[in-house]
C-alpha cells in the first residue's frame, strides 16, 4: 500500500493505491489547494491512463469537498 498526502490548505486530500494499483482519493481539499497542488499529480495519473477507482468524501465541508468538485469541473472539461 502507498499513501500520498497531499497539501490542501485547511482540508484533506489523500490518494491510497493498494499493492493490485487500485487507487483511493480521500478528500482533496480546498478549491485554491487542488488547483495548486493535486490537479497536476492527478493529472499526471490521467495521462498514465491511471484510475481512481473510488473517491471517498468524508463529510461536505468545503476544505474536504471542494477539491472533490472542482475534480468533476476538470473531468468535464477533459
Amino acid at each position: 500500500m502507498q499513501i500520498e498526502v497531499f497539501p490542501a490548505a485547511s482540508g484533506d486530500c489523500l490518494l491510497l493505491t493498494s499493492s493490485d494499483d487500485r487507487r483511493l482519493l480521500a478528500d482533496a481539499g480546498l478549491p485554491d489547494a487542488y488547483d495548486e497542488f493535486i490537479a497536476t499529480p492527478l493529472s499526471e495519473l490521467r495521462a498514465a491512463q491511471k484510475e481512481i477507482d473510488v473517491v471517498y468524501v468524508s463529510h461536505i465541508d468545503r476544505d474536504h469537498i471542494g477539491g472533490v468538485l472542482r475534480m468533476l469541473d476538470d473531468e468535464m472539461k477533459w
